[in-house]
């Protein structure tokens, strides 16, 4: 839903010298919550009504904006919504972009260890093999590629014994549809409880999966939680998304090549030492714990 609805949510919503009333909003918010939606996230101005008057006369509001259930959010992960610019009118143009952010600005996913992975007796013997298989290491350097070589690793065994869990879950009750619909008998009746055990096995991975990325450690699997946990993970997965940064200028952008550079250098001038400011004389107060004989065994070779 989409629209001018002539209210904000909140006091930071409003900008202006006379307050807005609290319970008008509070009614807002109610009727919100009741409806089960919820605010998009947006770009641009934090203001959407401008009365146009000057100084002490001037009201600005968000009181256009788009709201979603959790169905529709899950239904459009990328959509955006931008505050666009207008010059003229009073209220400034909605745009909703249901693919906002193209795959293609997706940074490429990371090796995660899978809780899941746990079902499978053989992930000793994988994760033994996938340890050996790196280079041995001598130093924190290498220590830290072979663990990346061990995940890349444990990344392929994923892909070979577990696959796509979601497209198995697919497959499976596929299968057991086309098995209902065929004549009674004993072979029947086998093979549907083997096609059973193994949808339940892979449902059980599915909620461990989810309930991995949604980070809830106070509910467990096996309560039929999926659907929660991955409302949570995908919540996550909105919030953790960069969708605009502001640059050292102080001008915002969302261009993702631009977000990457102006990270890059925020943290390239952070870690940079100030050529102007010499520590030693602080660090010289500091009492070290560390002594000599214990520096030298910790600088030692690292034995595999």
């Amino acid at each position: 839903m989409i629209g001018d609805f002539n209210e904000t949510k909140w006091q930071h919503g409003h900008f202006s010298e006379t307050k807005r009333s609290e319970k008008r909003m509070a009614d807002f918010r109610s009727v919100l919550s009741f409806c089960n939606l919820h605010d998009m996230d947006f770009a641009g101005p934090p203001w959407t009504y401008d009365n146009k008057q000057k100084e002490k006369r001037n009201v600005k509001a968000r009181i256009d904006r788009a709201v979603a259930s959790h169905y529709w959010s899950a239904l459009y992960p990328e959509a955006k919504l931008t505050h666009v610019i207008s010059a003229r009118s009073d209220h400034l143009p909605l745009l909703l972009e249901l693919d906002g952010d193209s795959q293609g600005n997706k940074p490429p996913s990371q090796p995660r260890y899978e809780s899941m992975w746990e079902r499978d007796p053989r992930l000793k013997d994988a994760v033994e093999e996938a340890w050996s298989f790196a280079p041995p290491c001598s130093n924190l350097s290498d220590l830290m590629q072979k663990i990346k070589s061990t995940s890349n690793h444990l990344k392929d065994w994923s892909v070979a014994n577990f696959g796509h869990v979601n497209s198995q879950i697919k497959s499976k009750r596929k299968i057991l549809e086309k098995l209902w619909k065929k004549p009674r008998n004993d072979a029947r009746e086998e093979k549907i409880r083997m096609v059973s055990s193994e949808l339940d096995e892979l449902l059980h991975r599915e909620e461990i999966m989810w309930r991995q990325r949604s980070r809830v450690s106070w509910l467990k699997e096996g309560d039929k939680n999926t659907k929660y946990f991955h409302k949570k993970a995908s919540w996550r997965q909105s919030k953790n998304r960069i969708k605009r940064i502001r640059g050292l200028n102080g001008n915002w952008t969302d261009d993702p090549e631009e977000i990457k550079s102006h990270t890059n250098d925020f943290f390239r001038n952070l870690y940079t030492a100030d050529p102007q400011v010499y520590p030693d004389e602080l660090i010289d107060l500091i009492h070290s714990p560390i002594s000599e004989d214990i520096n030298q065994s910790l600088c030692r070779d690292f034995l595999d």
